[in-house]
């Protein structure tokens, strides 16, 4: 601490002596990814190779530093964590709406707009792009807070292979596998991930699944991504119960056993294009989701399946005499979905009686276009 002192003190006598003139600085950003005739780019960009393993968290560790972006834990693990951007994409049991998930462009969400983040795992891509406001207008022309995209980058690692072990308290265990290669041309990629927990109370033991593997050749693109989860939810306590035995769970949930179990699998192809200033691309998917959610007596159980088929496409053309510069940008996406969901009650924790069969059927499509024309010093309509 003297030390200290001391060369604050001296450091105060020099400046007393002399008045330091420093130059000013000037800090400049462009749009992450932009490039001439493509994608206009994210807000930001959260690199998961260099995150590391604090991705094995969830998703509000590996987004926890993006702006604008609020995430809250909802128990702990990887269980849907409360999320919101923009003000938007406010968690309610058991789905969430307000924010568009994807992976590789195509959405996760349901055709409603519905999504289970839980079934998002950080560990199975390269990056994650996150778009707000207008950078995320095309895609999220449906909803109101924006994009957070799971993205890969086929041969970005060719020929390499890795495999990571994690254990930690709680009876946490979390193992990942990836490899990466080039076979006749064909760019193969492919990321297993498997982890478990007991949890730090009763009645929240987490357990998940996650698979994804693609192969490019060209301009062309093949992939597959599922997920499987099931989690017991430990539920809130009361101020006094959290203070005095933060340990334990309520009654009602010694009762009821609530918990969770979800699949979700999709194949999907994407074509992709450029030259002459222009850039192109389409990717269409088919996935199947299965749940089960037991939730507290008063809510029942529910169990849904059902298929979902989505689409995105994208032009984009710039051009330029001299004088100005036009940009101009059309995108389409969509999904169109049919699902069964089922209602029975909850008899301590058992099935009960079946109190309603709906057949769901929902779509939604948007169309966007955008001309931009700049001229020398900037102004642009």
């Amino acid at each position: 601490m003297r030390l200290l002192l001391a060369l604050v003190w001296g450091v105060g006598g020099a400046w007393a002596d002399e008045v330091v003139r420093l130059p000013p600085w000037r800090v400049q950003e462009g749009r992450v990814g932009a490039s001439e005739g493509a994608d206009a780019g994210a807000s930001s960009v959260v690199n998961l190779g260099a995150a590391g393993t604090g991705t094995s968290r969830g998703l509000d560790a590996a987004l926890g530093g993006v702006p604008g972006l609020m995430l809250l834990q909802s128990f702990g693990g990887f269980e849907p964590p409360r999320l919101s951007m923009r003000g938007s994409g406010v968690q309610s049991a058991p789905t969430s709406r307000g924010i568009l998930l994807e992976v590789d462009g195509l959405p996760l969400n349901q055709a409603d707009g519905a999504f289970n983040a839980a079934l998002f795992d950080p560990g199975l891509g390269d990056r994650l792009d996150v778009y707000r406001g207008y950078d995320a207008v095309r895609d999220s022309s449906g909803v109101m807070g924006g994009v957070i995209d799971l993205s890969h980058e086929p041969g970005r690692e060719a020929g390499g292979a890795g495999v990571s072990l994690q254990a930690g308290s709680w009876g946490f265990v979390r193992a990942q596998a990836s490899a990466a290669g080039d076979s006749g041309g064909v760019a193969l990629q492919a990321a297993v991930t498997s982890q478990r927990q007991d949890g730090p109370r009763p009645q929240s033991a987490q357990a998940r699944q996650g698979f994804y593997a693609s192969a490019t050749r060209g301009a062309v693109q093949v992939s597959v991504f599922a997920a499987t989860l099931a989690y017991d939810v430990p539920g809130p306590l009361t101020l006094t119960a959290a203070l005095t035995e933060p340990g334990t769970v309520s009654a009602d949930v010694r009762r009821d056993r609530p918990h969770r179990d979800s699949s979700y699998a999709r194949a999907s192809v994407a074509m992709h294009w450029t030259g002459g200033g222009c850039a192109a691309s389409f990717a269409a998917g088919f996935s199947h989701a299965d749940d089960l959610f037991r939730q507290l007596q008063a809510n029942g159980i529910s169990m849904s399946d059902g298929e979902d088929v989505s689409w995105r496409g994208d032009f984009a053309a710039r051009r330029e005499n001299g004088v100005l510069t036009n940009e101009l940008r059309l995108g389409t996406l969509g999904v169109i979905g049919a699902r069964g969901l089922r209602r029975y009650t909850n008899l301590a924790g058992t099935t009960g009686q079946l109190f309603g069969n709906d057949g769901l059927r929902a779509s939604t499509a948007s169309a966007s276009l955008e001309d931009r024309v700049e001229g020398r010093g900037g102004l642009a309509l």
